[in-house]
């Protein structure tokens, strides 16, 4: 399952990381796996960190040569990672459209502010990948509450025929003889 895969991979990012030192942080999809935040087909067979001193491919890893700011690293289970924001700005960057809009609104859901995501653009704009990260920022949510839900969202965004959804939209129904309020798309 994808919760057991995420576990294994989150553990080897945990080991990984006491073998790196100070000067590394990890990063990409090893942070995002670190902060649990919710990802389309995520490439859990690198572990990915960020040294300010030196960027390079390792055995089974990537070091991604960056300057982090203080406040682009945090602490998760003594592991040090960079921020929500960072860690699905660095993942939008690297897959397709649909798999960036999917972290980008698993990153809104789970309290980063657009705010926060303009900062990390502007922090990244010379950074590869940038363009598919201003592609799915325009397209990003934080009302979609899972990863399939944002991929009907950006599948719907294909079809210009369709209305763009309005999410979370709460309808008054008779349920069994009460009335109930419930949520839909």
């Amino acid at each position: 399952s994808y919760a057991a895969k995420l576990e294994r991979y989150r553990a080897t990012v945990i080991a990984a990381s006491l073998n790196g030192g100070p000067n590394r942080t990890a990063s990409h999809f090893s942070a995002a796996a670190m902060h649990r935040i919710p990802m389309l087909n995520p490439d859990f067979s690198l572990v990915h960190f960020t040294s300010t001193t030196t960027g390079k491919h390792i055995k089974r890893g990537i070091i991604h040569q960056a300057a982090l700011r203080e406040s682009d690293i945090v602490v998760v289970d003594d592991t040090q990672v960079t921020s929500l924001a960072r860690s699905v700005c660095d993942v939008a960057r690297m897959g397709t459209l649909v798999q960036a809009v999917c972290v980008l609104d698993s990153g809104l859901h789970l309290g980063v502010t657009t705010a926060e995501l303009d900062t990390q653009l502007k922090l990244l704009s010379r950074r590869r990948g940038i363009a598919m990260l201003r592609s799915a920022l325009v397209l990003a949510n934080g009302l979609s509450e899972s990863v399939g839900e944002t991929v009907s969202r950006v599948g719907l965004a294909d079809c210009p025929l369709i209305p763009v959804p309005e999410l979370q939209v709460e309808i008054e129904v008779e349920l069994g003889g009460r009335r109930q309020t419930v949520r839909g798309d």
